[in-house]
C-alpha cells in the first residue's frame, strides 16, 4: 500500500508512548531532522520533525512531519499530519510554467539548430535549469512520502514488539 491513513488506533498493552517517541526522536535527529517535543492539548504528545533550510526550500527538498500521540484509557490513537508539500507543488509548478515557456520561445525544431549553430550554451541552461525545477521537488515529494512511511512502519513494528512482549 503506498499511501497509509494519517491516524490509527493501537490498543494501549501495544504502545509504550514514552519508549515510542524516545524512538522517533533518535530517528529523526540521526537523519538530521530538528525536533520539537511539546504536551499538546489533553495530555497528547506533539512531535514535530524539520528538515529545512532556504535553499531546500527553493528546491522543493525540504521535509517535515508533525506526530499526534493521544493516549485514552483504552486505545492510543497515532495521527500523523502537517507534513511539508506546499514547497513541492510550488517549485513544480515554476518549472512547469518555465518549460512551457521555453519551448514556446525556444521551438523544439529550432533549439537543436540554435544550439548547434551559436556558440552561447543559453538555452541548453535554461533547458537544464528548468529541468531541475520539476525534477528537484518530485525527488522531495518522494522524500517527504518516504519518511512518513518510514515512520508509520516504525510505529507499527513498535505496536508488535510490544504486543509480543505482552503477551
Amino acid at each position: 500500500m503506498l499511501l497509509k491513513i494519517p491516524s490509527k488506533n493501537f490498543p494501549n498493552k501495544e504502545v509504550d508512548v514514552s519508549v515510542l517517541v524516545n524512538h522517533l526522536r533518535e530517528f529523526f535527529e540521526t537523519k538530521n531532522y530538528k525536533v520539537d517535543f511539546q504536551k499538546g492539548a489533553a495530555g497528547a504528545i506533539i512531535l514535530d520533525a524539520n528538515q529545512s533550510t532556504t535553499i531546500r526550500d527553493w528546491l522543493g527538498l525540504s521535509l517535515r512531519i508533525t506526530l499526534r500521540l493521544n493516549t485514552g484509557s483504552e486505545v492510543t490513537r497515532i495521527w500523523i499530519g502537517n507534513q511539508k508539500w506546499v514547497d513541492k507543488i510550488i517549485v513544480a509548478f515554476i518549472g512547469i510554467v518555465l518549460w512551457l515557456l521555453t519551448i514556446t520561445y525556444y521551438k523544439p525544431s529550432c533549439a537543436s539548430y540554435y544550439i548547434r549553430n551559436n556558440s552561447s550554451n543559453i538555452p541548453l541552461l535554461i533547458i537544464i535549469f528548468v529541468g531541475l525545477l520539476i525534477i528537484l521537488p518530485t525527488i522531495g515529494a518522494y522524500l517527504q512520502l518516504k519518511i512518513t512511511q518510514d515512520v508509520w512502519n516504525m510505529i507499527e513494528n513498535h505496536a508488535a514488539l510490544e504486543h509480543g512482549s505482552n503477551s
